[in-house]
């Protein structure tokens, strides 16, 4: 069974048990069963488990965000707000839970033709969280100019000195509508400095954890509307 573990090392456990059987019929003239490749694999010690989720980072983006983080390292944690949108949608994401073998799984409902969905936006700083903005339409510079104004600047306003104003940092992705003439004109009429992160660089904002956080919870909480 060196064969088949070759087989899943090449293709980084992707390949399904019919798909190595193939292979190996093809390469050496060998007839496997999928039953006893799956048990040869088992017995290896591989588990079926889903795949992480990763930036897709050349050596330039690699560079530019080493760059990024060495040069704000040092900086304190209260100098910076966390701002970013997302969206949830009831019963998209399966629910794991454990259960006897030989009972019936739980029931939690199932996905209508027309998902129950709604979007977030929120930002978090050393100082604590704005105010959620819920909004089921698209987001375009517009709406968000108005979150900035009516969420954001008095967030800012009310936790922030004018000293600590001058020396504080926005962090948000470079979504279009963010990169915006409208908004970027708007924050630097206010003087709140956006503070430009590089590309694919999501794992830069804490918020994303409180996002995950929240699905689970919803998940769990079986939310009907």
């Amino acid at each position: 069974m060196v064969i088949s573990c070759n087989q899943i090392e090449c293709s980084d456990g992707f390949k399904s048990a019919r798909e190595i059987s193939l292979e190996i019929r093809r390469v050496f003239s060998i007839n496997l069963s999928l039953s006893s490749i799956c048990n040869h694999r088992k017995n290896m010690g591989y588990v079926w488990r889903r795949a992480r989720a990763m930036p897709n980072l050349n050596l330039t983006k690699k560079r530019q965000r080493k760059e990024f983080a060495n040069r704000y390292k040092s900086y304190s944690f209260k100098n910076f707000v966390f701002a970013d949108e997302t969206k949830i949608e009831i019963n998209t994401f399966p629910l794991y839970h454990f259960r006897q073998k030989t009972s019936k799984p739980v029931c939690v409902g199932t996905r209508g033709k027309s998902s129950l969905k709604i979007n977030i936006w929120a930002a978090i700083s050393y100082k604590g969280p704005t105010r959620f903005c819920l909004f089921t339409n698209n987001l375009n510079q517009y709406s968000y100019k108005y979150i900035l104004e009516f969420y954001l600047k008095p967030y800012m306003i009310s936790n922030f000195n004018e000293e600590e104003l001058e020396n504080c940092f926005l962090i948000q992705d470079n979504d279009p509508k963010h990169t915006s003439n409208l908004c970027t004109e708007f924050l630097r009429e206010n003087s709140i400095n956006w503070l430009k992160t590089p590309a694919n660089s999501a794992d830069f904002n804490p918020i994303e954890m409180l996002w995950s956080d929240l699905k689970s919870y919803v998940r769990k909480k079986q939310c009907r509307n």
